[in-house]
């Protein structure tokens, strides 16, 4: 089960929230973001970088909660409702939630899933994207986003899209693994849970991430000094926030 949260875990005295991106759908993929939310400016900031994915495609990705503020968690395969080994977009959202903010390359704002501008992986299957949300609050739709993300933050979920599937996986079954070998463009590839970052070992912990996927991007192996490895980070990060766990 689940442990129960605190009466103020979703609006906690921090506006910057980290999150560790996990593989799902056997994609490998693995990546770090973070979040900082500025009220007085009504923008939101998001780093996110990914590693593991599927090379020069485009990576859809997006910020995911519920409107009832409760927490989103991480899809596992006892959702695999149609047992074809992949837990597609459709059967994780009960405990996904819907899209709140796309996490667009050109900064436009929206809450679609598909059709926008995503970042591309490079031709190793990484992508970093650094991009501030600036939200026009006379823009009902806008304002409408930028209040889900004042209003819950913490336990909201960052999600990246995008697996090729060879011939025959999910034959017969009606969602989007059903057969046929290609890009999956909305199939799920990595899930990591937003959780406040508000003090010097978080921010240690995420630095010593950053650190290591920087290293891959640039196509060298992790860098083994800076005082803890991103293995020790993530394991510690794990272990102080067991309770945003899997479904």
């Amino acid at each position: 089960p689940v442990a129960e949260e605190p009466p103020d875990a979703a609006t906690p005295p921090t506006d910057t929230y980290a999150a560790l991106l996990a593989p799902s759908n056997g994609s490998g993929a693995l990546g770090v973001s973070v979040v900082t939310l500025d009220r007085a400016d009504t923008s939101v900031t998001v780093e996110l970088v990914v590693t593991g994915l599927t090379p020069e495609v485009e990576h859809a990705s997006h910020i995911h909660g519920f409107a009832d503020d409760s927490r989103s968690l991480l899809p596992n395969f006892r959702l695999d409702a149609d047992a074809d080994g992949f837990v597609e977009d459709d059967e994780g959202e009960p405990v996904v939630g819907p899209v709140i903010l796309a996490l667009t390359e050109d900064g436009t704002i929206s809450n679609a899933s598909t059709g926008l501008d995503f970042p591309d992986a490079d031709d190793s299957g990484p992508f970093r994207l650094g991009r501030t949300y600036d939200f026009d609050e006379s823009d009902p739709a806008q304002a409408a986003i930028f209040e889900e993300l004042v209003d819950r933050l913490a336990g909201r979920e960052v999600q990246v899209h995008g697996l090729f599937v060879p011939e025959t996986e999910g034959e017969g079954t009606p969602g989007e693994v059903d057969g046929t070998a290609g890009y999956k463009n909305v199939l799920p590839v990595a899930n990591g849970i937003l959780l406040p970052a508000t003090d010097a070992e978080a921010a240690q912990d995420f630095a010593a991430l950053g650190r290591s996927l920087e290293k891959l991007l640039a196509g060298g192996s992790a860098p083994a000094d800076s005082g803890e490895t991103a293995e020790h980070a993530s394991a510690r990060h794990a272990s102080k926030h067991h309770d945003g766990g899997e479904h």
